[in-house]
């Protein structure tokens, strides 16, 4: 299954958008190296602190956000983000909300997947492209999958940000 979204790029180019496909598996080899851990995860499940950090995938992790729901659900604070995915913003985003990192139709959109990820259980593969009219800008692959947070009371997001050339 195939979901095709545009979302435009809060404080960019008003011509930049992301348009992105969520994809049956990922072609990007540390996205593949990702979801292998993931899917080969302890019968209880991946748990921030005990499982992640780890060295099997000590190569990821300047890729990887970590997300702790809200307010209910309601939105989502970056509890980590590696080095690479503070490079994608500018700054360090570790505390901020899903809601500040996004204009408001970006976020709920936002927002609606990764409550799928967590209500499913089940991993999300994004083939994502930043375009600018006809150039593209950025094409990434994000792998977002369920985790537990360090004391077992709530699901979390883990999610790879994986860059190609």
């Amino acid at each position: 299954m195939q979901h095709k979204s545009d979302a435009p790029v809060s404080g960019a180019v008003a011509e930049s958008n992301y348009k992105y496909a969520i994809v049956a598996s990922p072609t990007h080899p540390d996205a593949q190296e990702l979801l292998a851990f993931w899917k080969s995860r302890p019968s209880d499940g991946i748990v921030i602190g005990r499982d992640v950090p780890s060295r099997k995938i000590a190569n990821l992790l300047s890729h990887i956000a970590i997300y702790e729901p809200v307010d209910g659900r309601r939105d989502f604070r970056v509890r980590l983000a590696g080095n690479s995915v503070r490079g994608r913003y500018g700054s360090d985003i570790k505390g901020k909300l899903m809601s500040e990192l996004f204009d408001p139709d970006a976020f709920h959109h936002h927002l609606r997947k990764t409550l799928e990820v967590l209500d499913n259980e089940a991993p999300m593969i994004l083939d994502s492209h930043l375009v600018s009219g006809v150039v593209e800008k950025l094409h990434t692959e994000v792998v977002i999958v369920p985790v537990w947070s360090s004391d077992r009371g709530s699901k979390w997001v883990l999610a790879g940000f994986f860059y190609f050339n």
